[in-house]
């Protein structure tokens, strides 16, 4: 699934996407598909 209305909403509060780190993470679905998806990390300087 696409999350980039959570992203939008995220970078609207002052975070930022740290472009260096993602990462590809590998797991089984509940309807047993198995599926690679990449996680970003956010960071907000306060």
């Amino acid at each position: 699934a696409d999350n980039f209305i959570a992203q939008t909403l995220y970078k609207k509060l002052g975070f930022q996407e740290i472009i260096e780190m993602k990462q590809d993470v590998f797991q089984t679905r509940i309807d047993g598909a198995a599926q690679t998806d990449r996680r970003v990390f956010l960071v907000k300087k306060l």
